[in-house]
């Protein structure tokens, strides 16, 4: 476990065994302000539990950083490629928020997810963020103006990088996930 009281010696020992294949610990607990900024976990792990999510998408973005890095375990299993030889989905860095359905943690989660939709679209150059489209579905002119404002912005947005040939599906999954801002799957345990 990491905590602001955990010395920089004890700290260096963890996240170096948490970095090797199939050493202990097989699980990091870390406090929100302490696995935020400055460790490196990404060597043999691509997933990511939130157990008490910030209000800032960018402290969020810090913590998942923490295993979204390069040379991480996610790449790794992404350039191994034996994903393409079964069709199976593309590896992930998988980030799961543990919350109460109905609670205040699921308030706070869709919040968190709207604002960091709006995060995501500053980032990668979208000029309208994802939740503002919803509307652009009722709306034929608000459609028009998005389509409009979408060609004549850059594309800042990740693209795909492909060592091997893909297979057709491979080929379907990653076309429809390539304006995605990052490659990551967010999934909510209630």
């Amino acid at each position: 476990m990491l905590y602001g009281q955990t010395t920089p010696q004890t700290r260096r020992l963890l996240q170096a065994s948490f970095n090797r294949e199939g050493s202990w610990p097989m699980v990091l607990v870390a406090q929100s302000t302490v696995g935020r900024e400055g460790l490196n976990l990404h060597e043999e792990c691509r997933t990511v539990v939130l157990l008490h999510a910030e209000w800032n998408p960018g402290v969020v973005e810090q913590q998942i950083g923490r295993v979204d890095r390069k040379n991480s375990r996610f790449l790794k299993d992404y350039r191994a490629g034996i994903w393409r030889n079964n069709e199976a989905t593309p590896p992930r860095i998988e980030i799961h928020c543990i919350q109460m359905e109905g609670g205040y943690d699921s308030l706070h989660w869709a919040v968190l997810k709207e604002r960091w939709a709006a995060l995501r679209a500053q980032l990668h150059g979208d000029v309208v963020a994802i939740q503002d489209r919803g509307h652009a579905r009722s709306d034929p002119a608000l459609a028009g103006l998005i389509k409009r404002l979408d060609l004549a912005a850059p594309d800042f947005h990740p693209k795909p990088t492909m060592t091997a040939q893909p297979s057709r599906r491979a080929e379907r999954l990653l076309a429809s996930t390539a304006k995605a801002a990052y490659p990551k799957t967010m999934k909510s345990i209630t």
